[in-house]
């Protein structure tokens, strides 16, 4: 029965197919694998839907067109189950995700459709032309194929079995950069071992990629902020609290304020030799590297995972792997002839073969180390990536990936690295939070005010500890991964290993910035894993081929020291000390009289000395309170430093009504002035000074400022109360009570 069929029914038959391909296309757009649930709907409604079509023909054409339908509808569909069974091999062969199953399916559908009519056509051709001989080889191909399949999926080697990037890949912080709008000040500590410093890294690249303003500011603190209201704490960067940094951020970005936070160095950055000193730089790119080799040493070094026999645990592994070479550790050396700022992050190359594996009996406990994630169906947070080992039955031994199931009660095969700062021997020298806590200090009313209904905080010093090696940083991966670089997006590469096989490794050292002095050593130490940051029950050796290891280190400028402009002002003395400290202090304390003389045997006025103090104390806010002066004008440049004096007990004039701005500032009244700035602490003990009376109004600020080291006075025995007080004489004064507080 031959049935006709009008140009609408042909038209309205092509349209509802191409409809119900973009319904199917529309619906699994997105890269996400396809639930079970999802997939039987769709089955149900696509067979509603044939059925339904199946009930037209028979009212359209009668029963027998729609046993055709029927009879041709079922036939594909027991072959496309079959086709289900190739479908799953290829995709197992070439390691497509689930997320991507359904993208590759129906754009592989849609391209089989095209390609079975010129294959129909081609085969057509050629069975006409040659009969049976083209039959008999088209079977013969699809006979070889199906060989090769088997051979590879009995061949024991899974290469690219899963790709374990996705968990990482969501949280790299360089995906989707262009879309990032907001500038960001980024503040990160150095000694962070928990947040580890490649994250902040990572996140200033995605910042640079968007094109926004991005800062970092960098302390040589750990996992706490700079700011510690428990301790009544607070960092001071170059003379400014933290606070205030990021009082000035939020203010200029969220409030329109113009307070140059813009402007900020595009790095600052705490230092490792000197906790006081915060360095800036232009960059933390840089692009000179200096490169430590051993490509002269021919040999192999084999290292081993057997901590126990060795004495290693995890709290003494750091002092053994950092004092020379073991069984479970390699250590190579370079001196250092100049002082080096390593910024950036160290690059750890070398070849290396896996030996002896020995996978445990039953499944030990996954570790803790964060490494470069595989993520499977069953679980969404693993803390590294993990592999099992088996051994053949000819006794060779490979490492390969396991199903996504298995993962979570299985252990990696790691190699790490770690760059290592060491003293000559028989000295140390400090370094900053390796107990992880602050200098205490006393809160006096002179404290850091940060207005604004914010807390009053002392200036925190970091803990220094003296030590004779310093890890700088460290660094991991899987043996499995030799592919892998230093973020998530190439992660997906894993091999199975061999015994005796080598693989060319590189690690990527945590990003540091850290300066390395002159005279010490760098070692670079490779180990397999960290004692007390992972639980291996396993046993492997690693064998180094000690030529080809290296690491190409990043290095900068050391920072310029910036130099006083004044030619007289000695470099060798204290005077150059504290010039220097009150000149380069955040607010400037004082400057010289011209740009090249600070005129150090020059008087003070009253309005000079009281205005240095308001400075030191970082100028505080005193809108709202008056003036009770007659000879201080509101538009003087010592009008606010009067107002907070006087509103915090520093001074109370030279009359009720009279301050005597300008009157040569004795020194009796530049030691009360201090005395009293500190918060007038108890003193104890009798004036040493012979021309000091006990009961002067200047005798407890002399005696307070004597046993603190402000003043030795102007001889042993005298303290020349009535003298001027001259520039030098005061910055001094101010630097010793700020130093030695």
């Amino acid at each position: 029965m031959v049935v006709e069929h009008s140009v609408t029914e042909v038209v309205l038959f092509c349209v509802l197919i191409i409809v119900c391909l973009w319904c199917d296309l529309h619906a699994h757009q997105a890269d996400k694998p396809v639930s079970a649930r999802n997939a039987a709907i769709w089955s149900c409604i696509w067979v509603g839907l044939a059925l339904v079509f199946a009930g037209y023909i028979g009212y359209s054409f009668g029963s027998e067109q729609v046993q055709l339908f029927l009879t041709g509808y079922l036939l594909e569909k027991s072959l496309s189950v079959d086709n289900l069974f190739v479908i799953m091999a290829i995709f197992s062969s070439f390691a497509v995700k689930d997320a991507f199953q359904h993208r590759v399916l129906y754009y592989g559908v849609l391209g089989a459709l095209v390609l079975r009519l010129i294959f129909v056509a081609a085969g057509s051709s050629l069975v006409a032309m040659f009969g049976p001989y083209a039959l008999a080889s088209f079977g013969i191909f699809v006979l070889w194929t199906a060989w090769k399949m088997w051979q590879s999926m009995h061949s024991g080697e899974k290469e690219e079995i899963v790709d374990y990037s996705e968990h990482w890949a969501t949280r790299d912080y360089t995906l989707d950069a262009e879309n990032i709008k907001c500038p960001a000040l980024i503040v990160h500590g150095l000694n962070d071992d928990n947040v580890r410093t490649k994250e902040f890294d990572l996140m200033y690249q995605a910042y640079q990629k968007a094109g926004v303003n991005v800062k970092l500011l960098l302390h040589q603190d750990a996992h706490l902020t700079p700011s510690y209201p428990a301790g009544n704490l607070e960092f001071y960067i170059d003379g400014e609290s933290y606070n205030n940094v990021l009082n000035r951020w939020f203010s200029h970005y969220l409030c329109g304020v113009e307070n140059g936070a813009e402007n900020m160095a595009a790095v600052t950055a705490q230092s490792n030799v000197d906790a006081s000193v915060w360095n800036t730089y232009d960059s933390w790119t840089t692009d000179e590297s200096i490169v430590m080799s051993n490509a002269d040493d021919t040999g192999t070094t084999t290292i081993n995972s057997d901590y126990a026999t060795q004495g290693i645990n995890r709290r003494n592994w750091q002092n053994a792997l950092t004092a020379g070479s073991t069984d479970v550790s390699a250590m190579y050396t370079m001196d250092v002839d100049a002082d080096t700022v390593i910024k950036g992050s160290v690059a750890v190359s070398f070849t290396a073969s896996a030996d002896n594996y020995d996978a445990p009996e039953t499944s030990s406990p996954r570790g803790t180390v964060d490494h470069d994630n595989y993520v499977g169906e069953e679980t969404n947070a693993l803390d590294h990536d993990n592999y099992v080992g088996a051994a053949s039955t000819d006794g060779a031994v490979t490492v390969s990936l396991p199903d996504g199931a298995d993962l979570i009660d299985r252990d990696a095969l790691m190699v790490s690295a770690m760059l290592v700062d060491i003293a000559p021997e028989g000295t140390t020298f400090p370094a900053y939070n390796t107990q992880g806590s602050y200098v205490p200090k006393t809160l006096t009313a002179g404290g850091a005010w940060m207005g604004g209904g914010l807390n009053n905080y002392d200036y925190a010093e970091l803990n220094a500890t003296d030590v004779s090696y310093k890890i700088i940083a460290r660094g991991w991966m899987d043996l499995c991964n030799p592919g892998a670089g230093y973020d998530s997006a190439s992660a997906d590469t894993k091999v199975a290993l061999k015994v005796g096989e080598n693989h060319d490794y590189t690690i990527y050292l945590q990003p540091n910035l850290y300066t390395v002095k002159e005279g010490h050593k760098l070692a670079l130490v490779i180990y397999t894993y960290e004692p007390g940051k992972a639980n291996y029950s396993q046993d492997y050796q690693i064998t180094l081929e000690n030529a080809s290891v290296s690491a190409e280190i990043p290095v900068d400028e050391i920072p310029a020291v910036p130099a006083l402009p004044f030619t007289d002002v000695p470099a060798d003395t204290e005077l150059y000390d504290a010039v220097e400290w009150a000149y380069f202090n955040d607010p400037q304390i004082t400057a010289g009289v011209t740009e090249t003389t600070f005129a150090p045997a020059n008087t003070c006025t009253r309005a000079e000395i009281v205005t240095f103090l308001y400075r030191l104390a970082g100028e505080p806010d005193v809108s709202g309170t008056a003036l009770p002066f007659t000879d201080v004008a509101e538009d003087a440049y010592y009008a606010d430093a009067v107002k907070w004096a006087v509103a915090n007990g520093v001074t109370s004039g030279t009359s009720a009504t009279t301050f005597s701005p300008n009157d040569t500032c004795t020194r009796a009244q530049a030691v009360t002035l201090l005395y009293n700035a500190a918060g007038a602490p108890a003193v104890s003990g009798t004036v040493s000074f012979a021309d000091v009376a006990a009961d002067a109004y200047y005798a407890n600020a002399a005696a307070w400022a004597a046993a603190n080291g402000v003043t030795a006075g102007t001889s042993a025995t005298t303290f020349s109360p009535d003298d001027a007080c001259t520039r030098g004489q005061i910055v001094r004064m101010l630097y010793r009570g700020d130093t030695q507080a």
